[in-house]
């Protein structure tokens, strides 16, 4: 429970309503480094995915999204899926933009 305080703590609901894919991956990062108890440095300082993100596993990729549901309000987990692919879990970069996408169809 202390990780997901710390990273609900992390994230910034304004960037996540609002944010493009850079500023929504800077709040992965910040979320997965506040869960992770690691300095933001630290956690993006890894290795890097081929889209430019930091890789990341299907588990953490599920965990920012219940912690940008819980920020949001609701209605980013029931649409997950239905509206994302393998592809969309593999690092800080896909997330963050099936996160955008996600949200277009909240708006929509």
């Amino acid at each position: 429970m202390r990780a997901v305080a710390a990273a609900m703590q992390a994230a910034n609901a304004n960037v996540l309503l609002s944010g493009g894919v850079e500023q929504l991956q800077d709040q992965v990062h910040a979320i997965l480094a506040a869960a992770q108890r690691r300095s933001l440095q630290e956690f993006a300082a890894g290795p890097v995915a081929i889209d430019g993100g930091v890789p990341i596993d299907s588990m953490s990729a599920v965990f920012v999204c219940g912690v940008v549901d819980r920020v949001l309000g609701g209605g980013v987990l029931s649409k997950l899926a239905r509206h994302s692919r393998p592809t969309d879990f593999v690092s800080t970069r896909a997330l963050s933009s099936l996160l955008v996408r996600l949200r277009s169809r909240k708006a929509a």
